[in-house]
C-alpha cells in the first residue's frame, strides 16, 4: 500500500545474510537496480552497490500517464550464491 508523492525523497534499504558464515552480507555483496516504469516502457533509473539510498521524486508522467518504481536487490554470498527480490511501488 505504500506510495512516493512527487516532490518526496525515496529511500531504500536492505540486507541479506550468508547462511555459511552465519552473518550479515557486506555491503559491497548487495546490488541495487532500480527501474522506471513509465506507461508502457521501462528506464533504467539507479544501478548501484551498497545497502541503500534515496532519490527525488520527479513527476515522469505529467500529461496524466503513469509511472511506477521496481526496486530489484541481488545478494552474493561468499560462494558465490546470489538471490534477487524485487518489488514495485506504484
Amino acid at each position: 500500500g505504500a506510495q512516493f508523492t512527487v516532490g518526496q525523497t525515496a529511500t531504500y534499504h536492505g540486507s541479506a545474510t550468508d547462511p555459511d558464515v552465519v552473518g550479515p552480507l557486506p555491503s559491497t555483496a548487495l546490488h541495487w537496480t532500480v527501474l522506471l516504469h513509465h506507461n508502457t516502457h521501462i528506464h533504467p533509473f539507479i544501478d548501484t552497490t551498497g545497502s541503500g539510498g534515496s532519490f527525488p521524486v520527479e513527476n515522469h508522467a505529467p500529461s496524466g500517464g503513469t509511472f511506477s518504481y521496481e526496486f530489484i536487490l541481488t545478494a552474493t554470498d561468499s560462494s558465490g550464491l546470489t538471490d534477487t527480490k524485487s518489488i514495485t511501488f506504484p
